[in-house]
């Protein structure tokens, strides 16, 4: 297999690991933990959460050649 091809996988499944992990450790918040404001550039992991998703969508429709998505994805408004 090629290499670059291989390196792509692996961060892929690395995404896809640490992206589950993260989300069963939401899944355990209080309505209140999930919306607390914390004080950084996304106020909440809500907002940490809106900004993973959208980033990731933007990426994919980057890597499927659609740009004209990240219009779309950049209001959190779009993961509520």
């Amino acid at each position: 297999m090629n290499n670059a091809l291989s390196t792509i996988e692996l961060l892929y499944d690395y995404n896809r690991w640490a992206n589950a992990q993260m989300l069963v450790a939401c899944e355990q918040l209080t309505l209140e933990q999930w919306s607390r404001q914390l004080g950084h550039s996304w106020g909440s992991v809500h907002g940490v959460l809106t900004h993973m998703c959208a980033a990731e969508a933007i990426w994919l429709s980057r890597f499927n050649g659609s740009p004209q998505r990240e219009q779309r994805l950049a209001s959190s408004a779009f993961f509520l």
